[in-house]
């Protein structure tokens, strides 16, 4: 498999290559070609060195205090836990066939999957000059494009009168374009551009952009500080006006600036996102104590640690909502102290959706008197959403007392007095995105059940015969919800929407994912995922949830084009994104180019871009086809950050060669994202559960038999996989079994939150869900703990085993029944096992909850079904397998007996389709 790694980490650049080549800037000696010549030597001579960089896999770990011994017993780096694995761009192919009709016979996808942020945007390195582009399809030079020196040839055209061709030209690696080089020396030139020559070619910037396949550039900020008054200009405006003719007109924009700076400063809203959280009423007391534990330790993480100013905002609903008056009055302050008193619900405005109609403009204007300012440069004063969601827990606890409520949320949903009340969320959400209107801000929603009234509701319950007014309500809810981001969410850069479900109401999470799959997350809480007494670890999980999604927002808007040749179309892109507004144009579509605006700016966040070869790929490719990413991020500081990232496919004419330069990761990733995909996408809301991994199925089979020989004959039917595809039908057959394709995840709420988090995946995190590892957690002879990767396999199952699956957004333990926890040695085992699995939840979003169980627990059927089952497979096979998973066993230990014993103590799932049986189901039985 010829996996592709790309990354922007210049620092791999031969470091003689860097002190051979440093250009002397301002030596009036050295000529325009002199300058041209050096940059030509030095991209031929990086070439040299440039594969063999792209193609190491470093690792270093982000954990520096924490090291496991993983994948065996001597690694002590794991590439699903590292920042610095390469996977900004994936391809499907490192090789594509230079016509169209063999690859749309083979049903192959051919895609990318690019994560933009990665690694985040930090670069420093602002151009005084910008980055060189195409003047044909606008992509920018990079280490693709050649330099053509034409010095002898335009030395004997000298004599020519007509003649204005450069000294020097590079050819554009996208369009094959010719562009010249600006000499300096002709045409119309001011004083400066005289004095700075070659302008961008003079600098040693080509260093960073010639040297690697990724580079990053800073555009100077649109607002320039002068240090000597202290005042901002506009560079795009300002610094161009005259200023003797124009010192009026200066005046005034200066003191406009000022004016607004001051404003913005006094009233925190320069730069201050708002984190509004919505509380259901429905909740029980248990799990919102758990909600205030955790926004608590975000208040308090925010404040102390971050240091940036914030605003908070809070709405609680049920059949009504109630808004909360954070800013008081100041007859309402103590004249002593100067502190203000606490919130009580004399201070909500209660209001039905009907009266939130009317007055929401209202609400909008006055926005300061819902929104707390917590300023992190002044003395910390209390916070008045706590005080509010205290007192949300008193009335709680008396209710609960009231009807004699007490105990878990099982006893909470079960009493025949409690009376659930109606869900108003449309129209809380509403007034939430209206007063979160500030870039970077994110909406946390907690719920305890469907939204049952006002806008975007869903029915409650229908007899049979109503299921087309079911459906109809359920459709007009999922319109309602994606108009609401259309119209509301997409125009406020980086907003997003989170949601928190709490228990095991119905959810009808699908009508909902309109607004996640733009920009944010759903993900749900109930006892058993709780670990600790109290559930503690929920609340930590909660705050983990709410703290990543802030932590790891890369900036304010970002756009993204992909350059690619005339001959290539970009069918479909599965990710966070939409159109771009006008005033976002940073690069017009083109043949040549497609761009898009990102939803989520999370660092995680991923897109899939899917694209078919449109015609013959011309000779005047050389062999090679390339493709741009370019990535313009807007950070806080209203600074522009390029990030250029260049993609090069080798063009071939052989079938077999195309098929054996699949990453069949990649195309596996690809395919099952389109099916789920068109799942979310579909108006049907009762899917059955299996009928999603029969179109897996059915795309599986066209791809098989758009690339094998098939031989018929009078009686029978022969069907001759390559060995790549062969590869794909065993991945496949692995991912159907998994959480997302799988039919043991009956409850569809969670089968759609598992969906929405698998589209913003990455590469790594998809294999996470799709392909899983499972590790034994063990000592070694050393007496070291090492996490040993064994085959995913039935006979892992053991009671003397501690087994680890990690699934992404679920993470299984499995002790087995003998081993005895009060053991010192078991002691330090499980002790690893659980400082392991925090690095794993320290950085996802969402944040991983842990299923664990024995081999004899109910529980333990979450990993039977997920682990394929080698009882149909060859007795050399199964020693194999069983070598890998038990190191300790010699050769004499496995016999016809030892399997015996372990396939008696597991049930086989009736279900359950070997190999063996699934590759002659593809190939000869679906119809």
């Amino acid at each position: 498999m010829n996996h592709q790694f790309f990354d922007n980490n210049v620092d791999t650049i031969n470091q003689n290559v860097k002190e051979d080549f440093v250009l002397n800037i301002g030596n009036d000696s050295e000529s325009s070609i002199d300058i041209m010549q050096r940059i030509i030597a030095y991209q031929n001579l990086h070439k040299l060195n440039f594969e063999n960089v792209v193609n190491q896999e470093s690792f270093k770990s982000e954990f520096d205090k924490k090291e496991f011994q993983l994948n065996g017993f001597d690694s002590k780096e794991d590439p699903c836990i590292l920042k610095n694995f390469k996977q900004t761009v994936m391809t499907s192919t490192s090789v594509i066939l230079n016509q169209p009709e063999p690859i749309t016979q083979s049903e192959i996808p051919l895609g990318f999957m690019y994560t933009p942020f990665y690694h985040p945007l930090t670069s420093v390195l602002s151009l005084k000059y910008p980055v060189p582009q195409c003047t044909k399809c606008k992509s920018y030079i990079n280490c693709y494009s050649k330099i053509i020196d034409n010095t002898k040839l335009v030395n004997t055209l000298k004599t020519s009168s007509n003649n204005t061709r450069s000294d020097f030209e590079w050819k554009c690696s996208i369009c094959n374009h010719i562009n010249g080089i600006d000499d300096g020396r002709s045409g119309v030139r001011t004083l400066n551009e005289i004095k700075q020559g070659l302008g961008w070619w003079s600098t040693e910037y080509y260093k960073s952009t010639l040297a690697s396949d990724t580079y990053e550039f800073k555009v100077r900020k649109h607002r320039d500080t002068d240090i000597s008054n202290g005042v901002d200009r506009v560079s795009d405006g300002i610094s161009q006006l005259n200023i003797d003719d124009n010192i009026e007109m200066l005046d005034e924009e200066i003191e406009k600036l000022e004016k607004e700076r001051e404003y913005m400063k006094e009233n925190g809203l320069y730069s201050s996102p708002v984190y509004f959280f919505l509380v259901d009423e429905n909740l029980h007391v248990e799990d919102l104590k758990k909600v205030y534990e955790s926004i608590e330790k975000l208040v308090n993480q925010l404040y102390s640690v971050d240091k940036k100013p914030f605003m908070l905002g809070l709405i609680s609903f049920s059949k009504n909502m109630s808004l909360y008056q954070m800013k008081l009055n100041k007859a309402t302050k103590n004249g002593d102290s100067g502190t203000s008193t606490p919130i009580d619900f004399n201070l909500a405005k209660v209001m039905s959706e009907q009266e939130y109609t009317k007055i929401r403009q209202d609400i909008s204007r006055k926005s300061k008197i819902y929104l707390e300012l917590v300023n992190t440069q002044l003395d910390r004063e209390p916070c008045r959403v706590l005080s509010v969601l205290k007192s949300l827990i008193e009335t709680s606890e008396n209710c609960c007392e009231n009807l004699d409520l007490k105990g878990g949320f099982e006893n909470f949903q079960e009493k025949e007095e409690y009376q659930r009340k109606p869900t108003l969320l449309g129209a809380s959400l509403e007034c939430a995105i209206r007063l979160a209107n500030k870039p970077r801000s994110r909406i946390f929603v907690y719920m305890a059940g469907a939204p049952t009234c006002g806008l975007g509701s869903v029915p409650e319950e229908f007899a049979s015969h109503d299921r087309s007014e079911y459906h109809s309500q359920m459709e007009n809810a999922y319109q309602y919800y994606k108009g609401l981001v259309e119209d509301r969410v997409q125009r406020v850069d980086g907003l997003a929407v989170d949601f928190f479900f709490f228990g095991y109401q119905e959810f009808h999470c699908k009508v909902l994912t309109p607004v996640t799959m733009y920009n944010g997350f759903m993900t749900y809480f109930i006892d058993s995922h709780s670990t600790q007494e109290g559930g503690k670890d929920i609340s930590e999980m909660v705050y983990l949830n709410m703290y990543n999604a802030i932590r790891k927002q890369s900036g304010k808007s970002a756009v993204v084009a992909f350059y690619h040749p005339d001959y290539i179309e970009l069918t479909h892109l599965i990710g966070s994104a939409r159109k771009v507004y006008p005033w976002e144009k940073f690069a017009e579509d083109s043949d040549y180019c497609n761009t898009v605006a990102l939803g989520s700016l999370e660092q995680d966040t991923s897109m899939s871009i899917l694209y078919q070869l449109a015609s013959f790929i011309p000779a005047s490719s050389e062999g090679w086809v390339t493709f741009q990413f370019v990535t313009i991020l807007v950070d806080r500081n209203e600074d522009m950050i390029y990030r250029v990232v260049t993609k090069r496919i080798e063009v071939t004419g052989s079938m077999e060669k195309f098929l054996a330069h699949l990453d069949l990761d990649v195309v596996s990733f690809l395919i099952s994202k389109s099916i789920i995909m068109e799942s979310l996408k579909s108006v049907t809301f009762s899917q059955p559960p299996t009928e999603i991994q029969q179109k897996l199925d059915k795309k599986l089979q066209k791809v098989v038999m758009g690339t094998s020989e098939i031989k018929k004959s009078w009686f029978s039917t022969k069907v001759n996989s390559p060995a790549p595809i062969q590869s794909l039908i065993k991945k496949i057959h692995s991912i159907r079994r998994g959480l997302v394709f799988g039919d043991i995840i009956q409850n569809p709420d969670d089968l759609i939150i598992m969906q929405c988090t698998l589209m913003e995946s990455n590469y790594l995190e998809a294999k996470r869900f799709l392909q899983p590892r499972l590790l034994r957690v063990m000592m070694n002879s050393q007496q070291q703990v090492v996490f040993r990767n064994i085959p995913l396999d039935h006979l892992a199952i053991n009671s003397g085993v501690v087994l680890l699956l990690d699934c992404h957004q679920v993470i299984y333990v499995m002790i087995g029944s003998h081993i005895d926890q009060t053991n010192e040695q078991n002691q330090v085992i499980l002790k690893s096992m659980y400082q392991y699995i925090d690095v794993l939840r320290h950085d996802r979003l969402p944040s991983p909850f842990i299923i664990k169980s024995t081999e004899r627990d109910h529980n333990v059927r979450w990993i039977l079904s997920i682990l394929p089952h080698s009882i149909l497979s060859p007795m050399t096979e199964r020693v194999e397998i069983m070598k890998d998973i038990y190191p300790e066993f010699s050769s004499s230990d496995i016999n016809s007996s030892t399997f015996k014993t372990m396939d008696d103590s597991l049930p086989l799932i009736a279900s359950e389709m070997s190999l063996y049986q699934y590759d002659r189901y593809i190939k000869y039985e679906i119809k």
